[in-house]
């Protein structure tokens, strides 16, 4: 800033005073930032606002325009703004209604308004995220669904009998290969290698009798 176009000489301590009185009444009666409102305002930068209210060489230093700007926007005195008369407690109530009406808060209806909105459309989206998860209407269960154990343990056995049904032509698949087996033994002629197959055979006889003594007692249940 020039010195001549600075108008508050002489009054750096009056003026540093007095706009830190003006961040405070922006603070209590804006929605937006001192920042903001005072740019938006006078066109002073953050850092022009801070060095005129903080100490410093630029302390209390405020340009002709920056006076003609506050003046114009409250509709107060130049002088006020300059440091030349007091800032009274009425002209600090108008300057807080302009600062209201230009950068009005929020009223506490429409803050209510917009959180009874927000917890709707959270209420909304959990319905339908639950609705989701339980599955569309006349949906098929999965076989996984399909095979879960009931309360009753025999019930449980039935379900997995059903199930070996379903494999029952794996049953003529093992038969004939063991007729292939036995018809390639007939070709044998090595007796060490018909007496490990009959090692084999023997402890297979043993595997068949209690698989067929098992499948007996679940058919008797």
């Amino acid at each position: 800033m020039r010195k001549s176009t600075c108008v508050t000489t002489g009054r750096e301590e009056i003026i540093s005073k007095r706009y830190k009185e003006i961040s405070d009444i922006i603070k209590k009666n804006a929605a937006d930032k001192v920042e903001y409102v005072v740019k938006k305002i006078a066109g002073i930068s953050r850092s022009a606002w801070y060095k005129c209210i903080s100490k410093g060489p630029r302390q209390g230093l405020v340009s002709a325009s920056t006076v003609k700007k506050f003046a114009a926007f409250s509709g107060l005195s130049e002088d006020i703004f300059s440091g030349k008369i007091d800032f009274t407690a009425e002209d600090k109530k108008v300057f807080a209604d302009k600062l209201k009406e230009a950068f009005a808060k929020p009223s506490e209806e429409k803050k209510g308004g917009k959180e009874k909105k927000a917890k709707k459309e959270k209420t909304v989206k959990a319905e339908k995220i639950k609705k989701e998860k339980k599955g569309r209407p006349g949906r098929k269960p999965s076989k996984e669904k399909a095979l879960k154990p009931v309360e009753k343990s025999g019930e449980v056995i039935k379900v997995k009998r059903e199930y070996k049904k379903s494999v029952k032509s794996d049953g003529g698949l093992t038969v004939g290969r063991l007729k292939n087996f036995a018809s390639e033994i007939e070709g044998l002629n090595d007796i060490k290698q018909l007496e490990t197959i009959s090692e084999v055979l023997e402890k297979l006889s043993k595997i068949t009798e209690k698989k067929i003594d098992f499948v007996s007692a679940l058919k008797e249940l």
